[in-house]
């Protein structure tokens, strides 16, 4: 028999339900609570604690918390970890989250126009699988709001923590307070992983040759990157797209005939070798797909996912990472498709399982990797994640987060970056990679590097194909970037929110700033935004006009000011004096430098 229980909680005028299951039903013989933990005046952790009086193991089913959220001064949700944060700006009717470590983000914020927070809830442990749903209640003027829990979990105790919070703080703020408190910053990034990238995915998908890559890699290095990615291909004659023939994980032959000398020569000029894998990926075709049958989850149409409880599986990826990493003298992966794995707990009979999860197992079986990884090489490898599957947890497993692909599209790109940066605080985010069509503007490819400047570059364009003049532009940008790269990285971020998008955003450090213009080629700013230590500006026109309007008080006395075309050619130097108002002609996809004269 299954026992019920039910219990409310008042907290900062909002009432918060509380309901479980437990089985055995005898609630006499459980010790409930709801514990209130205080970390500011409106953050609050919640913490609902259960387990048997006698120590014995029970089944905790369908932990719920419902919350009634008026909707006074709200007009959006921040989801921020989703590729596309998609309400903004909006109410939605009805959502629905299923999350885990490895899938989505255990957080919501509920907004003004602003963007400013009424009202935060997060999980800080997101493993056992979770379904958060919000539905618009227009009778009541409410949006009801449930996290739920999927599935069991046996144990002698159960406990899970909730992070609250009222502060009327950006989403983006309290976003950042959220991550911290997870408390899974991580120390020990290498520091190749804050440098520019050159990836092969759009540049040739598929179609992969070690002649190919080691000739682009020279030209990639000669623009300022310094880590190539070698994606989806080296594995397999097929460029015919889908995932057929992963799983078996042996270099082939039309690809590279000596693979280890091969990622030596590329080595040799300065740049790290990293590798595409999808881990838990297992293609029809390989010869994987009928070892592993017995083991095989969540199929889809070219291929399915090793169960991630299974023992078998976490052997088999060990065997496979290190195997590759030592062979070959690897910096690294890029571990795709994290996200396809199941977050329910798997419910197939013909294999044995580790743990009670794929969360758990995902947890473990990364744990594990990296531990493995760095026994073989003093050196941490760089190990990059894509956007469905970043969230604070992660970053322990991880080193680099990439934005979801958009290919052609830079204010996605940037949407999708500065929603990564909410959360992952001195942690490297990537952009998807530049990648634009034969005959593109240069403006328009200057643009592409001004949205992914608060974050690594990564670029993926067939480089043996390019004129001087776009060649150009990219190393002016990567430059600009290296050069800049602590304020645009480790600086004050914050993003200038207006009707659900960033039409600028901006970062300082140690007295210099770095605003880019977006959707609007005019801002008038807050005073103090720039912040009063400021003596140099540089202001990047990602706008669609040919002229900057910016109005804010520390903008007065004399500067110097220099403009520059988006190749980087200084048109126009000067001095002026400014009284907070500035008003200048410059190229799209150009910048205006300005220093305070002393």
């Amino acid at each position: 028999m299954v026992g019920f229980s039910k219990i409310l909680k008042n907290i900062n005028e909002l009432d918060l339900t509380f309901s479980f299951e437990t089985e055995p039903e005898d609630l006499d013989a459980y010790y409930i609570d709801i514990e209130i933990k205080q970390i500011l005046n409106k953050r609050k952790v919640i913490i609902p604690h259960i387990f048997r009086k006698d120590g014995n193991a029970f089944n905790v089913k369908n932990l719920s918390l419902r919350i009634n959220i008026p909707l006074l001064d709200i007009h959006g949700v921040s989801i921020p970890g989703k590729s596309n944060n998609l309400y903004l700006s909006k109410i939605p009717e009805q959502f629905d989250e299923e999350i885990s470590s490895h899938r989505n983000f255990p957080f919501l914020s509920f907004i003004n126009r602003k963007g400013v927070n009424k009202i935060a809830l997060g999980i800080k442990e997101p493993e056992p699988g979770y379904k958060i749903t919000g539905k618009l209640d227009e009778e009541s003027g409410e949006l009801r709001l449930e996290v739920k829990t999927l599935g069991s979990v046996l144990n002698t105790s159960f406990q899970c923590e909730i992070f609250f919070s009222r502060e009327e703080k950006s989403w983006f703020e309290i976003t950042k307070a959220y991550s911290e408190w997870t408390e899974t910053e991580r120390k020990d990034i290498p520091s190749f992983a804050y440098e520019p990238v050159f990836c092969t995915w759009y540049a040739v998908h598929q179609n992969l040759h070690g002649d190919w890559i080691e000739k682009t890699a020279l030209e990639a290095r000669k623009l300022g990157y310094k880590t190539l990615i070698v994606d989806d291909g080296w594995f397999t004659s097929d460029s015919g797209r889908g995932y057929w023939y992963t799983g078996d994980w042996e270099v082939c032959d039309t690809f590279c005939r000596d693979f280890k000398k091969h990622v030596k020569r590329i080595q040799s000029i300065g740049m790290k070798y990293v590798l595409w894998i999808a881990p838990f990926m297992v293609g029809r075709y390989s010869r994987a797909y009928k070892k592993f049958k017995s083991l095989l989850v969540a199929h889809q149409e070219s291929f399915a996912n090793l169960c991630p409880q299974s023992e078998l599986t976490y052997e088999h990826i060990l065997e496979v990472i290190t195997d590759l990493y030592s062979c070959y003298c690897l910096d690294g992966f890029k571990f795709d498709f994290i996200d396809c794995l199941p977050i329910k707990p798997c419910a197939e009979d013909n294999h044995k399982h580790f743990c009670t999860t794929p969360g758990e197992g995902v947890k473990i079986i990364l744990e594990e990797v990296k531990k493995r990884l760095h026994k073989l090489n003093s050196n941490i490898p760089l190990i990059e994640f894509r956007q469905r599957y970043t969230t604070p947890i992660m970053r322990l497993y991880s080193t680099a987060f990439r934005a979801s692909d958009t290919p052609f599209d830079f204010d996605t790109n940037r949407r999708r970056i500065i929603n990564l940066r909410s959360f992952t605080g001195n942690f490297p985010v990537y952009s998807d990679p530049i990648f634009w069509h034969e005959g593109e503007s240069l403006s328009n490819i200057a643009l592409h590097f001004i949205s992914c400047i608060f974050s690594v570059p990564m670029l993926s364009t067939d480089l043996l194909k390019l004129n001087i003049n776009e060649k150009k532009i990219i190393r002016f940008w990567t430059n600009f970037f290296c050069e800049n790269r602590d304020c645009l990285l480790f600086g004050k971020l914050i993003p200038i929110f207006a009707g659900g998008d960033f039409s600028g955003a901006y970062s300082f450090q140690n007295k210099r700033g770095i605003l880019a213009f977006y959707n609007s080629n005019s801002l008038r700013l807050s005073d103090g935004f720039l912040n009063k230590e400021l003596k140099e500006l540089f202001i990047l026109n990602g706008s669609n006009q040919e002229v900057v309007d910016l109005i804010e008080e520390t903008l007065t006395g004399r500067w110097l000011i220099e403009i520059k075309n988006p190749d980087g050619r200084t048109i126009k130097d000067f001095e002026t004096d400014l009284n907070r108002f500035l008003s200048m002609s410059v190229k799209i996809g150009g910048l205006i430098h300005l220093v305070r004269k002393q």
